[in-house]
């Protein structure tokens, strides 16, 4: 009687352990749920399923792959999160976003009025040269090669610079539509009108 009593006190303690046994839930190919003990097999685990206990509740869900575009749309709001805390510590109100545009504005203005002083000097040192040139040839005399040479280095700086101005009126151009973007970013993060 006792070997019994032991032997049921067993297996009462085996089946009550803590061996849980899990019960794996998916969809297979037509729709329909399927629920395994042996696991999901690899064709349906790219679709997500759930684990289940004894009991049939729900301990773990291990969601679907994603696809290639929600791939791409979950990098492009991880990227947004990322920009918009930096945003938010370089510039915690939108004031403090104005007093940078305007000093990066001013920085930009002071580059400009530099390339245009200097466009200025070597058109003043062209015509000048030009000048020059056009005396030589009323005189009789034809310009020298030097002259000339000269003359179309002048015409290269001044094509040069008057590049150096559109990249830099355009870059200011940039900024000020970024600097209005996040503006109006720093807004919706922080609620402020």
């Amino acid at each position: 009687m006792m070997k019994w009593k032991f032997l049921i006190g067993l297996l009462v303690a085996v089946t009550s352990s803590n061996v849980v046994a899990e019960i794996y839930r998916y969809k297979d190919e037509k729709g329909l749920t399927v629920l395994n003990r042996q696991g999901v097999p690899s064709q349906y685990i790219g679709n997500g399923y759930d684990v289940l206990n004894e009991a049939g509740r729900v301990i773990r869900v291990v969601p679907r792959a994603l696809t290639a575009e929600e791939r791409i749309e979950q990098e492009r709001l991880q990227a947004q999160e990322t920009n918009d805390l930096q945003l938010i510590r370089l510039y915690p109100t939108v004031r403090d976003l104005e007093r940078a545009k305007e000093r990066k504005i001013t920085d930009i203005d002071g580059q400009i009025s530099t390339l245009k002083n200097n466009l200025l000097s070597v058109q003043s040192k062209r015509d000048s040269l030009q000048q020059r040139a056009a005396e030589s040839e009323r005189s009789g005399s034809r310009a020298s090669q030097s002259m000339l040479n000269e003359l179309a280095e002048l015409d290269k700086d001044k094509e040069t610079i008057a590049n150096q101005i559109r990249q830099t009126e355009e870059l200011k151009k940039n900024l000020l539509l970024e600097f209005s973007y996040n503006a109006e970013r720093i807004k919706q993060l922080t609620n402020r009108p």
